[in-house]
């Protein structure tokens, strides 16, 4: 076998463990979390609940990420190896460095730390300065934290896939962008207005409408496109073709 026929193995192998295991967590939250509360034990709700932390679909979300990381660094080690494009290689790098703390911060929950953190020290401020108005932002105060962290590293990730992902730039860009609006648009929604508490009829029962899965699939369904993205890049690497400036 091939070093291309090995990436493409691995890639059409990932692509289908992915998409079932977002399928798994879909259907799963749906069974369990539905149905009129008093149905399931609240643990079990809890254990499959996309809107609870360090569960099963916690879980699937930070392994799905890390997979990501996983994939980033092994096309800075074959930029290096073979090609030694120095700003490539340290470009991936960093990315890969990147999606393995955002795994880590899925698993452990650091922005909710940093977002609790925040939220006390703008609350405690003096009154009337800067500090102490962002203590008034109607959601989570992570963001207020993460998200001018993020612009910077999002628009350089742009800007290098339009200059070198030829064939997968849409791809990766259309994949981050769906991945930010869910961990922040639908997220910053969801915290700002919470659950509808509006019940719908399906099958003739009553079920609680939630956002929690909406945002879940938008994050989990813009990392599969970006490690989708990212098996193209590798395999247009790998082949030589004009995918990427030589």
């Amino acid at each position: 076998m091939t070093l291309e026929q090995g990436v493409r193995a691995v890639h059409v192998r990932v692509r289908a463990v992915v998409l079932a295991g977002i399928a798994l967590v879909s259907v799963l939250h749906m069974v369990f979390s539905w149905p009129p509360r008093g149905t399931y034990s609240r643990a079990l709700v809890e254990m499959f609940n996309v809107d609870r932390e360090r569960n099963v679909p916690t879980w699937f979300s930070s392994a799905e990420i890390l997979l990501l990381a996983l994939l980033f660094f092994a096309i800075a080690f074959y930029e290096s190896a073979t090609r030694r494009r120095r700003l490539a290689t340290a470009f991936w790098l960093t990315c890969g460095a990147a999606a393995a703390f955002l795994s880590m911060d899925e698993a452990a929950t650091i922005h909710e730390a940093v977002g609790d953190l925040a939220g006390d020290f703008f609350k405690s401020s003096t009154p009337g300065t800067f500090a102490y108005y962002l203590g008034t932002f109607p959601s989570y105060y992570w963001a207020l934290v993460y998200v001018p962290l993020a612009v910077p590293p999002a628009l350089a990730f742009g800007w290098f896939a339009l200059k070198e992902m030829v064939g997968t730039r849409v791809l990766a860009i259309s994949g981050l962008v769906v991945y930010g609006l869910g961990a922040v648009v639908i997220d910053h929604l969801e915290g700002r207005y919470g659950n509808s508490n509006h019940e719908r009829i399906l099958i003739g029962q009553a079920f609680l409408f939630d956002p929690f899965l909406v945002e879940e699939l938008f994050e989990m369904l813009g990392v599969l496109m970006l490690l989708e993205a990212g098996f193209r890049h590798l395999q247009h690497l790998v082949k030589g073709q004009p995918g990427t400036s030589q």
